[in-house]
């Protein structure tokens, strides 16, 4: 489950507070998440009730040198509110993404490279255009529901980061020495299902630590005749081995 750090930016006190009651529950403990449901991010708002504190904020935490220093967690995007009317006296949003932009949202400026998301009354093609030149990716028009949000935020970060719904399981050594595998992903109904690989038997009798694959996962003592020597070593990465997970007959228990 990936943190995700949002400035929030919401002039209404009353859409602010169902937005940070939603998305920022109570802390659990970590063996808690086990249980839940695959949602592939955490999202953590932090509330900014005018632009202008926004843009304060986000200097402090994305451009301070020593923010990293003083246990800063940097935000990985925005969500602003656009007004239709606003008083000319007042920092208003587009002094803010003009800003914003000029501060720099790449990588070794704000760290925003991947843009920001806007919600409003607005729901034009003119408006779109004009976000999209200062960065911001998608429009979420109101009113809006809150599992709405959850939604458009989910697939924005699919984009970015990919998709969390098929990865490999840490591995778990039994007392014999067997290393159980398993992919994990959600299945066409959308329900979280597994499929066992073939375990792996550690060798230590050489020079090195090397893995050996178990061509009969059901052998429970190791034997010379019942392993091949296959190209990775311990510590190698899982993600390249080619795996067919359309046989639902092998489903493991979590």
């Amino acid at each position: 489950m990936k943190r995700i750090k949002i400035l929030y930016v919401d002039t209404n006190p009353e859409t602010a507070i169902q937005i940070l009651k939603y998305f920022n529950p109570p802390q659990y403990l970590p063996r808690q998440f086990q249980t839940k449901t695959n949602d592939p991010y955490k999202f953590v708002f932090i509330h900014c009730p005018s632009y202008e504190i926004a843009l304060k904020n986000l200097v402090t935490y994305n451009l301070d040198p020593l923010a990293k220093d003083r246990k800063l967690i940097p935000f990985d995007t925005i969500f602003f509110e656009t007004k239709k009317r606003v008083s000319p006296d007042v920092y208003s949003w587009q002094k803010f993404i003009s800003d914003v932009a000029k501060l720099g949202i790449l990588p070794d400026r704000l760290n925003l490279p991947y843009g920001f998301i806007a919600f409003g009354n607005q729901g034009g093609e003119q408006i779109k255009d004009y976000l999209m030149n200062y960065g911001v990716r998608r429009f979420i028009k109101k009113p809006f529901d809150l599992e709405e949000v959850k939604q458009t935020l989910i697939e924005y970060f699919n984009i970015i980061f990919g998709s969390d719904r098929l990865h490999i399981d840490e591995r778990k050594e039994t007392e014999t020495g067997l290393i159980r595998r398993y992919i994990r992903y959600d299945n066409t109904d959308g329900v979280y299902a597994g499929i066992k690989l073939p375990f792996l038997q550690k060798d230590t009798s050489g020079s090195e630590t090397r893995l050996w694959l178990r061509n009969d996962p059901d052998i429970v003592e190791p034997e010379a005749s019942s392993m091949e020597m296959v190209g990775f070593s311990f510590d190698e990465d899982e993600s390249e081995l080619s795996v067919d997970v359309s046989d639902s007959s092998s489903e493991a228990d979590r």
